[in-house]
């Protein structure tokens, strides 16, 4: 395996990112620098943020490198549904593909997805029966919330060990 490709928008996959490197001893990279420092074909761990159910970046990342592992992060709670909706969703294998919980951070957010999100964020402070979902949503959206950890690589990082 050559190195971990990432993309990012707020930071927690690049967390994941590194803390995978110290794991592994791999090199890692942004899909944008791995443009110049790596070979097409080269085999790779990619990692992305996960958005409206497709990982970023993946499909580059699919069509210029072999990828020995994908790691969807994302700002939900692991479930079965949502792996399934993932994989589903990015033509994956659960095989070698894991769901990383990543968080939120609001004020890092840009563009179009900051307004998507403060138009949840708004819709859902309308709303008197928020579910589960609908409350963790609102207290990440109101702080800063992270999830990542080296626990949560376990099962990817198992993968790689078994290969």
């Amino acid at each position: 395996m050559k190195a971990i490709v990432y993309t990012s928008n707020t930071g927690f996959t690049k967390e994941y990112a590194l803390l995978l490197q110290e794991a592994t001893m791999l090199e890692v990279f942004s899909l944008q620098e791995a443009k110049t420092r790596l070979n097409p074909k080269d085999e790779v761990i990619y990692l992305g943020w996960v958005f409206a159910g497709k990982i970023k970046g993946l499909n580059k990342a699919r069509s210029r490198y072999k990828l020995k592992a994908v790691g969807a992060v994302g700002m939900g709670e692991y479930s079965d549904e949502y792996e399934k909706m993932i994989l589903n969703g990015n033509s994956l294998s659960q095989e070698n593909s894991f769901y990383l919980q990543g968080g939120f951070d609001f004020a890092k957010l840009k563009g179009i997805n900051r307004f998507i999100m403060g138009m949840m964020a708004n819709s859902m402070k309308k709303k008197t029966d928020l579910n589960a979902e609908d409350q963790a949503f609102m207290s990440m959206y109101e702080k800063r919330t992270s999830y990542v950890s080296r626990d949560n690589l376990g099962p990817l990082i198992a993968f790689l060990e078994n290969e």
